[in-house]
């Protein structure tokens, strides 16, 4: 009994997907023939190209505002520098329209303080401090021997093997030439007031270093040299000169007319160093040179930073001169050409 149940089971099962079978066959026309009279395929097919054609709107339209966005930034920031570059200008013309001939040098000390201490702010995007070292006096703490590299040019010099610095001044802090020496520059270091392993320096940080000095004139006697004697003994009275750095204690007063003068700047792209001024003729005679650097050298003063010595322990002693009489301060050489247009 249970044997038939199983066998009239199984022709059931096979006789209802038969039917199943047989009634797809039958209704598929008909569906088929609906499908087409109602115009349902062409209702899905404009379905996805309507969304297809929103979505290409969509792109184009967020590329359009990305395009918007670009550009009224460009004209901002644009804005922006145009700002900085005639704020630049006035700056340049007061330094013009300075009288050297009828103003006291009590005067003309007052409006080096005001040019120095008011950088120029177009000529570089990326100024960087290189080396220096803590200090601790009695009577302050401080950041000292640092000094700051206009990045912008430097570079690309690096990645052409071509970035050449010469520094002036050592004492026993070599903290900015071994990291200039570090980023791939090649350092030619003097200072006739100190001994150093010259192999050391060269071998771990291809620094050259040499007993020699800088000055107005040359003495080869005194291992004095002015910059193009300096230049031309190297040979690279020709080549350009990436960074130049002296802190040689107030000989940079009577050394950097001549050095201009002499033509020792023309292929220097940028200069740093400390100004030693110990009186109001010779802040005078300071804006005079620098006056000729900017005007005639195309050169602008990019950064100044106050010796911290001098301002917390010199300054309240001498109570001589409401100014600052020692910084640090660079120029960077730029296309005299160039307009804020």
């Amino acid at each position: 009994i249970q044997s038939n149940l199983r066998k009239m089971r199984k022709k059931r099962y096979v006789l209802l997907l038969v039917g199943i079978i047989t009634l797809g066959i039958t209704i598929t026309p008909f569906l088929s023939n609906a499908v087409k009279s109602t115009g349902l395929t062409e209702t899905v097919h404009s379905l996805i190209r309507l969304q297809k054609t929103d979505s290409d709107s969509s792109i184009k339209s967020q590329r359009l505002q990305k395009t918007n966005d670009s550009w009224i930034r460009s004209q901002r920031l644009q804005k922006v520098r145009r700002t900085l570059c005639e704020l630049d200008e006035q700056r340049l013309n007061s330094l013009r329209n300075i009288s050297f001939e009828t103003e006291p040098d009590s005067r003309l000390e007052e409006l080096f303080h005001r040019f120095i201490t008011d950088p120029f702010q177009t000529p570089c995007r990326e100024l960087h401090p290189f080396g220096g070292r803590w200090m601790e006096e009695p009577c302050v703490q401080y950041h000292d021997g640092r000094k700051y590299v206009c990045m912008d040019d430097i570079v690309r010099d690096i990645e052409a093997d071509e970035c050449l610095v010469y520094s002036f001044g050592l004492n026993t802090d070599w903290s900015f030439e071994m990291q200039m020496g570090r980023i791939g520059c090649k350092v030619y270091a003097f200072d006739p007031t100190i001994w150093a392993d010259e192999r050391y320096f060269r071998d771990e940080y291809g620094i050259l270093f040499e007993r020699l000095g800088l000055s107005a004139e040359t003495d080869r006697e005194k291992g004095m040299f002015t910059l193009q004697d300096l230049l031309n003994r190297n040979g690279h009275r020709w080549n350009k000169i990436s960074y130049l750095k002296f802190d040689i204690e107030g000989h940079e007063l009577a050394g950097l007319p001549v050095w201009f003068r002499s033509g020792a700047l023309d292929n220097v792209q940028q200069f740093g160093f400390e100004y030693h001024l110990e009186s109001s003729r010779d802040t005078a005679g300071l804006l005079r040179t620098i006056r000729d650097i900017v005007v005639e050298g195309d050169f602008r003063p990019i950064m100044h930073d106050l010796n911290g010595y001098n301002v917390a322990c010199t300054r309240p002693k001498l109570k001589i001169s409401p100014f600052f009489n020692y910084a640090e301060v660079v120029f960077k050489k730029i296309n005299g050409s160039e307009t804020c247009d």
